[in-house]
């Protein structure tokens, strides 16, 4: 049985997401460009797979003996080793760096497996994101408006100064010297 959303959400002065479903707790950390997710196994049974979301994500990291894989949504982390496999009272450490490219912080799916049994489906987990097109189009929208609005402003200034009259000089003004006769 997948479970979907129910996720408890703990924002913590430290910048920290954590979620707890049956038996199974993550715990996502972001330091810079440096994601990390601490997955606990609180009472589940042993975990074999973790997959998270990912956008232009680079240099993947599981625990020691787990096999890691990407690609351009989704970064997994399984062993087929038991004994690598995260026990009760178990934690396991999942990490990876963000590129630039188009990425935010942002919401996304995780999924923690245990092998033959379904696995635990958490939503909303911090995570690389794409972007959103709307933050896109908004950008280029008010980078449109800045330059026909500054545009317009120069245009009323050229007519505003080819309809005055011409600016005079004092030096030029015959001189006021009430001895000149």
């Amino acid at each position: 049985m997948t479970v979907m959303g129910s996720a408890v959400l703990v924002m913590g002065v430290l910048g920290a997401f954590e979620a707890e479903q049956d038996g199974v707790r993550i715990r996502a950390d972001v330091q810079s460009s440096i994601y990390t997710w601490q997955v606990t196994n609180v009472s589940a049974p042993p975990i074999t797979h973790f997959e998270i979301g990912q956008h232009h994500g680079y240099y993947f990291v599981g625990p020691k003996g787990w096999q890691v894989d990407a690609d351009g949504r989704t970064f997994r982390a399984w062993t087929g080793d038991r004994l690598r496999a995260l026990y009760p009272g178990g934690t396991g450490t999942f990490s990876l760096r963000m590129s630039s490219g188009g990425a935010v912080l942002g919401p996304v799916q995780a999924e923690v497996g245990f092998g033959s049994t379904e696995p635990v489906v958490f939503d909303g987990v911090w995570g690389t994101a794409a972007e959103p097109s709307r933050v896109v189009s908004l950008v280029a929208f008010v980078l449109l408006a800045v330059t026909v609005g500054h545009t317009m402003l120069l245009a009323r200034r050229d007519r505003a100064g080819a309809t005055s009259p011409p600016a005079i000089d004092v030096q030029d003004l015959p001189s006021q010297d009430s001895t000149a006769a």
